[in-house]
């Protein structure tokens, strides 16, 4: 199998707002030759070396140089443990080992800001977030503490974030509090809960492995970007520039200063050249936790998503509403001659009460009652009512010394009324 080639490139910019940038980033193409650079435009592309690539991004906090300091730390940290000869066989063994080690350097960098933070009063109460891409054989290993982000863009796929910020306003979208599309414009959305830092519990970091495709790019940033820009408004620049990462880089630096650049802005990126996976991502090749488990990837979906199940709810609606039509058609188309409910009257009327109930709500009440069907119905139960008189009288021929209930006249009655109002009817 041909080696994997990539391509590098990073850029930072103060803001609009801010006097200072606390932000920090290293890349190094080469992790064997320890050869830390900053390629302006984007690098030629490269093999692959034994021990990787590494990009970091780190957003300090805490004012004037005390956010500085945090992040110069870290990424010194991290520039520190991927040297050349701490990059051992048994670190890059395999997964779970790139894991653990990732964590470690997070871990050992949050306890240099705090004891530097303990030991010089100017620098107190500073921290960091961080986000590190590790790319060595043919995978990609994230690491991350705060809410700098990692995404992954391909042109066929669009732009996914790889990475889950540590914030408040993360966990109510977790916790099913607050909708994923709201969480950008959410007041509180730079509450972070885990950083480096941070004197009230450990730095908690996650890492995440994720399979390099050709074409891919790999993109860490502060929230400066994508504080600044929708997700939505980030791959529309990478449509629009891809795959020249040169241009990529400064139209989103310029696209976070004009929607305010209220923060610092910070970006790095590694794009895959070549490499032996030639189909862009898919839904089901998802980042990998340190646990073994597939984590869901978050960020752009697919554009045709939205109008699809707009159409697909437009042909329900327009089913649903032929369907009611049908119906209505169908019970308002007339009744045939003979299919009149007189045998259903007939077959339900087994003793006088009913009768007279069934003759009350018979068309005869209506106008357009036909006077030849009034009078079939009349004799009907007529004939009924003759029936069940002998049969009354026949059990009072049998039984003469039991008491005897009086028979019933509510169908009579019922055909009174009923001819008094046909005559009235005609009338009119």
């Amino acid at each position: 199998m041909s080696k994997i080639k990539l391509s590098l490139t990073a850029l930072t910019n103060v803001g609009l707002i801010r006097t200072n940038n606390e932000d920090n980033f290293i890349v190094c193409q080469d992790l064997t030759t320890d050869n830390w650079f900053v390629p302006q435009e984007g690098s030629e592309p490269f093999e692959l070396g034994e021990k990787g690539s590494m990009m970091v991004v780190a957003d300090g906090m805490g004012g004037m140089n005390a956010g500085e300091v945090a992040s110069d730390i870290a990424v010194k940290t991290v520039k520190e443990f991927f040297a050349p000869d701490k990059l051992t066989q048994e670190i890059t063994a395999n997964t779970t080992a790139i894991h653990t080690y990732m964590k470690q350097v997070v871990i050992e960098a949050d306890n240099r800001i705090k004891r530097r933070s303990a030991s010089d009063t100017a620098t107190e109460g500073m921290g960091t977030t961080i986000v590190m891409a590790w790319a060595i054989g043919e995978d990609v290993h994230i690491a991350w503490c705060g809410d700098s982000r990692a995404y992954s863009y391909h042109p066929n796929s669009g732009l996914r974030q790889l990475s889950k910020d540590h914030s408040y306003v993360q966990e109510l979208v977790d916790a099913g509090k607050l909708l994923p599309e709201l969480a950008f414009d959410h007041p509180d959305s730079n509450i972070i809960t885990s950083s480096l830092g941070d004197l009230s519990k450990p730095a908690a970091p996650d890492v995440i492995t994720c399979h390099l495709h050709e074409g891919e790019v790999i993109l860490l940033c502060s929230d400066g970007l994508c504080g600044m820009l929708r997700d939505s408004e980030m791959q529309q620049v990478l449509d629009a520039y891809y795959p020249d990462l040169g241009q990529c880089k400064k139209n989103l630096i310029e696209g976070a200063l004009t929607a305010g650049g209220h923060d610092n802005v910070t970006l790095t990126m590694l794009k895959v050249v070549k490499a032996g996976a030639k189909m862009p991502l898919q839904k089901e090749d998802q980042p990998v936790t340190s646990s073994g488990e597939k984590k869901t990837l978050e960020g752009v979906k697919n554009p045709n998503k939205k109008k699809n199940i707009v159409i697909g709810g437009f042909i329900v609606l327009l089913l649903v509403i032929i369907g009611i039509l049908s119906v209505k058609l169908f019970l308002s188309k007339p009744l045939e001659d003979g299919e009149q409910t007189d045998l259903a009257v007939t077959d339900t009327l087994t003793h006088n009460d009913t009768a007279a109930q069934e003759l009350s709500e018979t068309p005869m009440d209506k106008k357009e009652s036909a006077p030849k069907e009034d009078t079939e119905v009349k004799k009907k139960l007529k004939e009924i009512v003759a029936s069940q008189k002998k049969t009354e009288e026949g059990e009072i021929n049998k039984k003469p010394n039991e008491n005897l209930t009086p028979v019933p006249k509510p169908v009579e009655d019922a055909i009174e009324k009923t001819e008094k109002g046909n005559d009235t009817t005609s009338k009119k």
